[in-house]
């Protein structure tokens, strides 16, 4: 076995499953870390979701920096609708029906403005979404979940169109051409209610995601590697062993073929 494993090409394949079997194992811990910070995620969101609203003046006071520590809560707010600032967000897709939320400023007593999501609309043929789901006008109070920033550097929506991919709460700013609070709310409830449109959503189920499967298989291909060689080798060997004992079989039955051929000569 040894002999064989001093050979360039097993040399090259134990480099290789100890390469490829240490860098599997490496994203199986990649991904499985990734599970853990989702869990603990899913912890925190669960948490705030559960706590009783409170008025969003007093977690997010004026002046204060945010420390991440208001996300997922539930909150209280009063204000008026900027209806002039509808917008969709669109390719949401509920129940496997292709639809727009609508996302509408929402001014409060103290001069701030925080976007509010107010809900799915399905997909219209011949009717824009916000012609069917303008804000109530007036004074609203409302009840919703904090929720973060989806991402950062989505383009703008061009000028005169009401559409964007992602609620990005910087661009939106620059878009508004105002400061924006650091999270958009969820809605839950609101006085006076929504017309037919939009409807509120319930919030998003939480889950762990698919990284602990990913990290089983990461883990699963880091043994066949580890596996693998070994498996290989001792294949090898025992081929090698057979073909052996042929020969020397072989090599018996021709010597003693030439004894016989002696002896009757």
């Amino acid at each position: 076995m040894w002999s064989l494993m001093r050979k360039p090409r097993w040399i090259f394949l134990l480099v290789l499953a100890v390469g490829l079997g240490s860098l599997f194992v490496r994203l199986g811990f990649w991904q499985w870390h990734k599970y853990e910070a989702r869990k603990a995620e899913n912890i925190a969101t669960l948490a705030g979701r559960n706590t009783a609203p409170v008025p969003i003046q007093s977690i997010l006071p004026i002046g204060t920096a945010d420390n991440g520590s208001a996300a997922f809560r539930r909150v209280t707010l009063t204000g008026t609708y900027d209806a002039a600032h509808d917008l969709t967000v669109y390719g949401r897709v509920r129940n496997d029906q292709p639809g727009n939320e609508v996302i509408t400023p929402l001014l409060l007593p103290d001069g701030r403005v925080v976007m509010i999501n107010r809900g799915w609309i399905a997909f219209q043929n011949g009717t824009p979404d916000l012609a069917l789901s303008a804000p109530p006008a007036g004074t609203v109070h409302l009840t919703g979940v904090l929720e973060p920033s989806e991402t950062t550097g989505t383009p703008l929506p061009p000028a005169g169109l009401h559409q964007i991919a992602f609620i990005d709460l910087s661009q939106l700013s620059a878009w508004l051409g105002r400061p924006v609070m650091p999270y958009w709310v969820h809605l839950q409830a609101q006085t006076p209610p929504q017309a037919d449109f939009p409807k509120t959503v319930p919030l998003p189920p939480l889950d762990g995601g698919p990284y602990y499967s990913y990290a089983l298989q990461w883990w699963f291909f880091a043994s066949l590697a580890f596996l693998g060689y070994p498996y290989l080798l001792r294949r090898e060997v025992r081929e090698v062993a057979h073909s052996s004992e042929g020969m020397q079989a072989k090599s018996a039955e021709l010597h003693e073929g030439t004894e016989q051929t002696d002896q009757e000569g």
